[in-house]
């Protein structure tokens, strides 16, 4: 995977909140941009860059999680 920040920000919205957002140019095997594209219509999203923002999130929640397992085991 090859990513390129190209420092654009925008101005985004999601479900109301107003935010920040940098454009990015990534390289993405096929298979997945297919996923991504499929997800998108499935779930009636704008933009194969809200599917990945949606992953993104689930990452950043997914290792919360384990952080709060993890300190909780001590």
């Amino acid at each position: 995977m090859f990513i390129s920040d190209h420092s654009t920000t925008q101005t985004g919205s999601i479900v109301g909140m107003t935010m920040k957002s940098h454009k990015l140019s990534i390289s993405v095997p096929s298979d997945l941009i297919r996923f991504a594209e499929s997800y998108r219509l499935q779930h009636h999203l704008d933009s194969r860059s809200q599917v990945i923002a949606k992953a993104l999130e689930r990452l950043r929640e997914d290792e919360l999680a384990r952080e709060y397992r993890e300190a909780g085991a001590d």
